[in-house]
């Protein structure tokens, strides 16, 4: 394991992020882990996440598809490092080997929650960086969070939220990008879901709809040196042809795109031999393009 020893950036160096030196009370100071040399360059193009920690597999599928498909093209994925949409950011940023950041409500020497250890340095081994404004082993108080939140909103251009209650924590953050005059893009969900009603709020209250990350993507467009392409694939707008599916394949995800079906509705539905159909299945789980959670099969 490597060993990566904080450094400090006061707000008049000049690797001192600049967006977040142009944010809302941005702090005099931050603590950082990671590699030095590069740190000013991971943060030219960031987008910070957020979300409800108590995320539903909805959420997680959301999270999956954004983060994977927004770091996969070069934007730093900043998150607040607590269970739920934050720490299913930062793995989603890893799983396509992109850039992340962790913003920390405690002392940079202190991992908080303390059972994410792993996560905590696949962040730091891959490349990434944990934040704080405070030293040392200090730990968090219940105050320090929010005041986390507003170095989360600060770090980006943009802030997406994926997942949050009507009062939820999520929205100190989204209040803190407001106030920075940050894009913040809502993550649509549904109006029966508790976790919804922070984004309908948030909506209601100007945020920008994010049915597909293309429509995040749009706005990082002005940075061609670290975007390249953009990948209809990548970001949540399959093209099947691009896929190299055959007819069976592209019928069982044509399926299950708006509605998460299970095999026995799929075998009811499709009228292929049973095991032909479970193979395909398998098959295409393997291969990523789909995912099973509670007997259902749902689009990757």
């Amino acid at each position: 394991m490597k060993k990566f020893d904080p450094f400090i950036l006061d707000i008049d160096s000049p690797d001192y992020p600049k967006l977040l030196k142009e944010s809302y009370r941005p702090p005099k100071r931050i603590f950082v882990r990671g590699d030095c040399e590069k740190f000013k360059d991971t943060f030219r193009a960031c987008l910070s996440v957020v979300g409800s920690r108590k995320m539903t597999s909805y959420g997680k599928r959301a999270t999956k598809r954004f983060i994977r498909a927004l770091a996969g093209q070069g934007i730093t994925i900043i998150s607040g490092f607590m269970y739920g949409i934050d720490a299913e950011a930062h793995r989603a940023a890893l799983d396509v080997g992109g850039k992340t950041a962790a913003v920390m409500p405690c002392g940079i020497e202190r991992i908080c929650p303390v059972y994410q250890k792993e996560l905590y340095y696949e962040i730091l081994n891959s490349g990434g960086y944990i934040i704080s404004e405070y030293e040392g082993d200090k730990s968090p108080r219940k105050w320090t969070f929010p005041q986390r939140n507003r170095i989360v909103a600060g770090l980006s251009q943009a802030l997406l939220v994926i997942e949050a209650g009507g009062k939820s924590g999520t929205l100190i953050t989204a209040k803190y990008a407001r106030k920075g005059n940050r894009k913040i893009f809502a993550v649509p969900g549904s109006i029966f879901s508790a976790n919804s009603k922070g984004i309908y709020q948030l909506i209601n209250s100007g945020a920008s709809i994010a049915p597909i990350p293309s429509k995040v993507v749009e706005l990082y467009e002005e940075h061609p040196a670290i975007i390249s392409s953009i990948q209809p694939a990548l970001l949540g707008e399959k093209n099947f042809r691009d896929l190299d599916l055959d007819a069976l394949e592209k019928e069982i995800i044509t399926a299950i795109k708006m509605n998460p079906l299970s095999a026995d509705d799929l075998i009811r539905r499709l009228r292929h031999p049973t095991h032909t159909l479970i193979a395909k299945l398998t098959s295409l789980c393997l291969r990523g393009l789909i995912v099973e959670e509670g007997e259902k099969y749902y689009v990757s």
